[in-house]
């Protein structure tokens, strides 16, 4: 099971989230809350931009809650 960098919850409880599926992926597309920050990374990569990513997603949406390194 791969690790999720960062976990974005709304009040409506919708979660978005950037897990293995981003830091480790195939393609050019990143469709998860990193915008594409860890994206074809690695997981070692993605934990280093965690906090800065967090703290961006964080300012942009403050009703939200932001976590990193949930798994």
């Amino acid at each position: 099971m791969s690790r999720i960098i960062i976990e974005q919850r709304f009040n409506n409880g919708r979660v978005r989230r950037c897990d293995g599926k981003c830091y480790h992926a195939h393609s050019d597309i990143c469709t998860c809350v990193c915008r594409g920050a860890n994206h074809k990374v690695g997981e070692d990569t993605a934990l280093e931009n965690a906090e800065e990513t967090a703290r961006s997603i964080r300012e942009e949406y403050p009703e939200s809650t932001v976590t990193t390194g949930v798994v």
